[in-house]
């Protein structure tokens, strides 16, 4: 799913800052960067859950758009819900995207089962300074490599 991934996401995203939990994904991630030319860093962190992983991918970050995606998530690329017209909301100072439910490719095939209760999944953010790590301090992340 991580090619569907970063495939769907590149002609929104400039720089990705991945955050892997065992290394597995990493082979697949750099064919995926070096065949469309992507921006990549790559960050293997086994002891962080999801939040941490993300908190620590934010300490990485100083763009001023940020969007979240896990490997599994793939965005529509064409359409009128084409990820490339998130583009209109990003003039505005104050903002948080959610979709309440993931759609792959338009299509129920890699899922099997929606669950309409999930809470809203955040996945674009204006960095404007009011998002905050919420896992370890800054000083108590230790970068690979």
């Amino acid at each position: 799913m991580v090619p569907f991934a970063l495939e769907s996401s590149k002609v929104f995203v400039s720089r990705y800052i991945i955050v892997d939990k065992d290394g597995e994904t990493v082979p697949t991630i750099k064919e995926c960067r070096d065949k469309w030319d992507l921006d990549i860093e790559i960050y293997i962190k086994p002891d962080l859950t999801l939040r941490e992983s993300r908190a620590f991918a934010a300490t990485k970050i100083d763009e001023p758009w940020i969007l979240v995606q896990d490997g599994d998530e793939v965005f529509h690329t064409d359409g009128p819900n084409a990820i490339f017209y998130l583009r209109r909301f990003m003039d505005r100072l104050n903002i948080v995207l959610c979709a309440l439910l993931i759609f792959l490719l338009g299509d129920f095939l890699h899922t099997r089962s929606i669950n309409p209760q999930m809470p809203p999944h955040p996945f674009l953010y204006r960095n404007n300074g009011t998002i905050r790590a919420l896992g370890p301090p800054k000083d108590q992340l230790v970068i690979d490599g």
